[in-house]
């Protein structure tokens, strides 16, 4: 019963690649099979990883989890399907679960549709999972190469071929999820801004997104929602009321739109509110700092739980956020293989220096402002709050497709030798 159960689920998913694949541009299409054969192995991959390499086990605690729920849902539906809508101590099913933090439980909730359709095996479920995430990716490569000349070779290999994105954003963790979620958003994003209106399925899937998102990695949405809100508004209310001759001024509205947008969003979250936010990111250092071995940590000058302390460590946040650790920092094979994907980002970050200043002249301005603000914002986000190389590696792939994407696209590095020569 359970390898008809098993095979019919490869089917389903089979099926449901081969439709996605015919409705795809010719010229797509090449990427298709290779980008989803390397996203199903890489969450096979990663269940592997946790079973013989990582001591901690989130990922089968997940999925012991949801199959808890998958087994209520086939012998008492109701039961189970209140748990789902607002489950809390009084539910029979609380106590036999190992993860009820709020943004843990709503994974587990989730994943529990996904073990009921696999019949409780982890290994289909992460093929779920990764088809899911990789579903989200394509969507975004489509509408890259939608808008932008040329963008074939940097929207595959920021989506589909950079190691930590497509590790990290497969099989049965969080991220694969909200990395979805993010290239969803961001695809839609990319339709409006192009004043291109979506259809009916894309608003229901960028709703969805954001909803998955909000659970699951609240600071992700914190920051994107008001970069792309502020571009927006900029295209759709401001040029149409303003005739905006200098760019200075447009940056400087750009910047002051998105200033207050980010004031109203730090009332919608505990965490972000003004007087929390830095205490939060404090703590969240110091944790990581006392559970890490020194040389395993980014290490900042005397962070305080003030704008003072924060903004003079911002800089290093950054730049160790988007280019450590080094080769001779690593000191194990994954971190030997994220070391040279930043050895490699900071190659183009150099040649892409040029470009800067094409930036307010480019049609695509807007876009820019916005990626570069999140990028910069998650990243310095993430460094100062969680300094530990071997976590901000999985964390930072909620920035890490939006900045290889910006490096990649236009590089002059492509046309100098080996890269472009004819």
């Amino acid at each position: 019963m359970n390898s008809v159960v098993y095979g019919v689920n490869v089917l389903l998913l089979g099926a449901f690649a081969f439709l996605l694949w015919r409705r795809s541009n010719v010229v797509l299409q090449n990427f298709f099979w290779p980008a989803l054969a390397i996203k199903l192995i890489a969450g096979i991959s990663l269940g592997l990883i946790y079973t013989y390499y990582y001591t901690a086990n989130d990922t089968f605690l997940f999925f012991n989890d949801a199959k808890i729920l998958a087994v209520s849902a086939r012998t008492d539906g109701y039961t189970y399907l209140r748990f789902l809508w607002g489950g809390d101590e009084d539910s029979p099913l609380w106590n036999q679960l190992r993860t009820v933090e709020p943004r843990s439980l709503f994974f587990v909730k989730t994943l529990s549709f996904i073990s009921l359709i696999s019949n409780d095996n982890y290994w289909i479920a992460s093929l779920w999972f990764s088809f899911l995430s990789f579903l989200g990716c394509w969507y975004l490569f489509v509408r890259l190469n939608d808008f932008f000349k040329n963008a074939v070779w940097p929207a595959a290999l920021s989506l589909f071929f950079f190691p930590s994105f497509v590790f990290w954003g497969s099989g049965i963790i969080k991220e694969s999820i909200t990395a979805a979620a993010l290239c969803f958003i961001i695809g839609v994003f990319l339709l409006c801004i192009h004043k291109r209106k979506p259809t009916l399925a894309e608003w229901f899937l960028v709703m969805a997104s954001f909803y998955a998102m909000w659970n699951l990695k609240y600071y992700w949405a914190a920051i994107l929602i008001p970069t792309l809100a502020t571009s927006l508004i900029m295209k759709y209310v401001v040029e149409k009321i303003i005739k905006l001759k200098s760019k200075i001024a447009e940056v400087a509205i750009w910047l002051l739109l998105f200033s207050t947008l980010c004031l109203g969003v730090s009332f919608v979250h505990p965490n972000f509110y003004l007087e929390r936010l830095l205490p939060v990111i404090t703590e969240n250092h110091n944790i990581f700092v006392r559970i890490s071995a020194p040389q395993g940590v980014i290490h900042f000058y005397q962070l305080e739980p003030n704008w003072y302390s924060m903004l003079l460590n911002a800089p290093w946040a950054l730049f160790s956020g988007l280019f450590r650790p080094f080769v001779f920092e690593s000191n194990s094979l994954l971190q030997l293989i994220v070391s040279i994907e930043n050895a490699i980002l900071l190659v183009f970050f150099v040649f892409s220096i040029s470009k800067v200043q094409r930036i307010t002249d480019s049609s695509f301005r807007l876009v820019i402002y916005s990626a570069i603000v999140y990028v910069v914002l998650l990243c310095i986000f993430l460094a100062l709050s969680t300094p530990n190389f071997g976590t901000l590696s999985r964390y930072r792939i909620g920035f890490l497709p939006v900045f290889c994407f910006l490096l990649f696209y236009e590089n002059p590095l492509w046309t100098r030798w080996p890269f472009g020569r004819k």
